[in-house]
């Protein structure tokens, strides 16, 4: 008898430790990226554990499109399928999802249903059977919308020049990537550091040293006007992060400014949230900068499309979590110097004039985008239209150290949640964002 019931369970599936998808529990918030599951990475926009990637930072299309490019070879191919899913999930029809195509697209083709047939297997999901056939679902509603957007752009040169800006964007990446190797990986490591919540994470370790060099190069080849509108944390970091390399130089460099010092969470936070558009982390989200970018503008030969509605749903950006969003727009500080001073082991304390501050009166604003922000609103290019005096800022702050460069007596200065974001003495820069630059 024991050996018929043997042999009758034998036929029976393990099911020992097997779950359903949607009760898989979540990576921890301050782990490592590189630490998610394959199964961890399903994250459906109306599915496991609800829209899953607010809960990380990413929570939108553009959102995902930078986590998909940070996992990067981590990619599982169930990540890769919620990337799809997500990108066509509330696409329209035919030419009308020709962004979603754009930079989704190549992920269509690499979609593997074994591989992640194999992931669920591993994971021991119970319902594996209906994620697959989910999966399917999505990607064959991406091919059909992706052969009629393939079809009308070969008549239609808006459409090509959309599909071609993808196409280069890809290329782009590729050639970065293969000879800035080291500068992705310490964007990753410090990005992780910063997650983890930590300062004292092993990634922090000589970040300093490797993150001022390259900082200090890009900041001193980009030029700024005299005055800068809006936000000035904002502001200022929408200069340096118009390139692939600029963005990640200057991320990394905020990653450790982060875990130096309190007041670094303000340069992290202005660079590491950037709106639809403003990251540059892989091929994906280098191919939505590009289509985001004010100076793009397809012209459509079908009257029906416009670019404008094309991108309404990428404007959104990403907000990480851990982090403050709003210490980067916290009312700024600004005064004439009167003294810098040692205040603890790593800050400085600066004290100011008690008179008046040249400053910018009057703003003219531009219909030029510097920046888009991460909840989609835009961010405009101001110029000066009248200069003048402003009361000063009489009460001292503590300035983190390394940071404190070109300040001292006789010098202006603006600082955001007290990290020194500019300093000047007449129409000339002393310093920005702790790099000197006279």
């Amino acid at each position: 008898m024991k050996y018929a019931l043997a042999a009758i369970a034998a036929l029976i599936p393990v099911t020992a430790g097997a779950d359903t998808i949607e009760s898989v529990k979540m990576p921890d918030k301050t782990a490592p990226l590189s630490s998610w599951t394959a199964v961890q990475q399903w994250m459906p926009f109306l599915g496991h554990a609800g829209n899953a990637r607010s809960d990380y930072g990413y929570g939108n299309e553009a959102g995902w499109l930078v986590l998909a490019d940070e996992l990067g070879d981590k990619l599982s191919a169930l990540g890769r399928a919620s990337l799809v899913d997500m990108c066509f999930r509330d696409a329209g029809e035919g030419s009308k999802s020709a962004l979603a195509w754009a930079v989704c697209g190549d992920d269509v083709g690499k979609v593997d249903l074994a591989k992640a047939d194999a992931e669920l297997a591993a994971a021991r999901i119970t319902d594996k059977a209906e994620v697959i056939a989910k999966i399917k679902e999505a990607v064959d509603k991406a091919k059909k919308i992706g052969a009629s957007v393939e079809a009308a752009a070969k008549t239609d040169p808006g459409l090509a020049s959309v599909l071609k800006l993808a196409a280069d964007a890809r290329t782009e990446w590729a050639a970065y990537a293969s000879k800035n190797g080291d500068a992705i990986a310490r964007y990753l490591a410090l990005k992780d550091g910063v997650r983890s919540g930590k300062s004292n994470n092993p990634a922090f370790t000589g970040c300093f040293e490797a993150t001022s060099a390259p900082f200090q190069k890009l900041v001193k080849a980009t030029k700024f006007p005299q005055d800068v509108g809006g936000d000035p944390m904002l502001s200022y970091l929408s200069y340096l992060t118009k390139t692939t390399d600029g963005y990640l130089t200057t991320i990394a460099y905020a990653a450790c400014a982060w875990a130096y010092d309190k007041a670094g969470e303000s340069i992290y936070v202005g660079a590491a949230n950037q709106g639809g558009g403003g990251a540059r982390a892989g091929a994906r989200s280098l191919a939505l900068a590009k289509a985001m970018d004010p100076s793009f503008t397809p012209k459509f030969a079908e009257r029906s499309l416009s670019w404008d509605e094309m991108k309404s749903k990428w404007k959104y950006g990403i907000q990480m979590t851990g982090v403050e969003w709003r210490y980067s727009i916290m009312t700024p500080t600004r005064g004439a110097v009167a003294g810098l001073a040692k205040d603890s082991d790593s800050t400085s304390k600066v004290t100011f004039k008690g008179n008046t501050v040249d400053a910018c009166l009057s703003w003219n604003d531009t219909k030029k985008i510097v920046a888009i922000r991460p909840d989609g609103t835009f961010q405009y290019d101001k110029t000066c239209t009248k200069r003048g005096t402003i009361p000063n800022q009489t009460t001292p702050i503590s300035v983190p150290t390394k940071y404190a460069a070109g300040i001292g007596a006789g010098v202006s200065m603006v600082a955001v949640l007290q990290f020194p974001v500019a300093v000047w003495k007449g129409n000339q820069y002393v310093a920005i964002l702790g790099v000197p630059v006279k």
